[in-house]
């Protein structure tokens, strides 16, 4: 089949060192794998872009603070829908080119071109979702003037569309509780990982070792942004508990963001408590393979995290969640432990681990078998192509 892969977003860029663009490529990937061909529309961009591209500019950062944030807000919103216009007249000119058989599209907060498209030319539609946009939009910018408009936009898509793939059971749920849609064309699609693409870099584990002090040492680890709601505080409250007990341990907390400076203060300038910064992703499994126990002590109702599958394929015993989307795809006490997110719970769980040593191993063995039958990204796409 030939397949038009459509990003629509302004500043989505399959070549950025980031989750998304990772998704994106091994999609497209998976696709032609199977013997699709495919074109990709990436309005994002596929060029590798310098910092300042990416970064804010420093003039609108000072217009950001003048303006009330809620008209900022709304002009983003304006500005998004004007590029929408844009991308659809793009989307035309390759479907007219191309002639494609089906138009996957990564959703996308306040956008509606690709099923508009798809529907002008009678084109199969398929739709991945990856959060509740909307409620997303307001939880991490704010509100805006179009919120009403951006409800009937999302419903918009969800009913137009021919296929719907959801990250998690519980983002199915959402959907399927607001629009009243049609269950049978929603399917949930986990995150996934490419097997092939892991590289570890023995120089550089060896290096690391000797940098960190990390021989015969139970290292327990964290690997990702630095936000508040990924719970890394809670991490190292729980370790500066299990350090007074266990003094061969080491928590190394892979990664940067904006709240690094307050995680370093929280962590008492305690030497056991390791910081790397920021790193390439070529290098993220080097890392991981340094740790015993890796961690993720929060996560929101809906999103697939990929570190858990990063995580599971290096055959790390896991913490994580108890939250539906980790329930999808791990099950408890077999795969890994799914906790509360607070800090006795989380400081209960490393020491667990730190004591049953065997059965460490074996939930690791168990998640990483799981990964390779069912959580390769050509999994996500026999889904998505299944009786098309």
């Amino acid at each position: 089949m030939k397949i038009l892969y459509y990003s629509p977003h302004p500043n989505l860029n399959n070549a950025d060192d980031t989750g998304y663009a990772t998704h994106i490529n091994e999609m497209i990937s998976a696709f032609e794998d199977l013997g699709h061909k495919v074109l990709p529309l990436i309005m994002g961009g596929r060029e590798k872009r310098n910092v300042q591209e990416i970064q804010t500019s420093f003039f609108k950062k000072i217009l950001k603070k003048i303006i009330h944030r809620y008209i900022w807000e709304s002009l983003k919103d304006i500005n998004l829908r004007k590029f929408d216009i844009y991308a659809k007249s793009k989307l035309i000119e390759k479907v007219k080119k191309f002639a494609p058989d089906i138009i996957y599209e990564r959703a996308n907060y306040f956008q509606s071109s690709g099923v508009e498209v798809a529907k002008q030319f009678k084109i199969k539609h398929i739709l991945e979702v990856n959060s509740p946009y909307v409620e997303e939009r307001i939880n991490l910018q704010g509100k805006s003037f179009f919120l009403k408009k951006a409800q009937k936009i999302e419903k918009k898509i969800l009913l137009n569309t021919d296929r719907i793939l959801v990250v998690s059971s519980s983002l199915k749920d959402y959907f399927l509780k607001k629009y009243h849609l049609n269950e049978k064309k929603i399917f949930v699609t986990p995150n996934a990982i490419n097997i092939n693409k892991i590289k570890i870099d023995e120089n550089l584990k060896l290096n690391l070792i000797k940098k960190y002090n990390l021989e015969n040492k139970i290292v327990i680890g964290f690997v990702g942004s630095f936000f508040k709601w990924h719970g890394i505080d809670l991490l190292i409250n729980a370790f500066k508990v299990l350090n007074n007990k266990y003094e061969n341990i080491k928590l190394l907390i892979v990664g940067d963001g904006d709240i690094f400076e307050e995680l370093k203060e929280l962590s008492s300038n305690n030497k056991n408590i390791i910081f790397t910064g920021s790193i390439k992703h070529k290098n993220i499994f080097s890392y991981i393979d340094l740790m015993n126990i890796s961690v993720m002590a929060k996560t929101n109702w809906y999103g697939s995290p990929v570190k858990i599958f990063e995580y599971g394929i290096m055959e790390k015993a896991i913490i994580a969640p108890n939250e539906i989307p980790l329930k999808d795809v791990m099950t408890n006490k077999k795969d890994g432990l799914l906790i509360e997110s607070d800090v006795k719970s989380l400081t209960d769980a490393i020491e667990f681990y730190i004591e049953n040593k065997n059965l460490m191993k074996d939930f690791a063995l168990s998640f990483k078998n799981k990964i390779i039958k069912h959580r390769q990204w050509i999994n996500n796409v026999e889904i998505a192509l299944k009786t098309f």
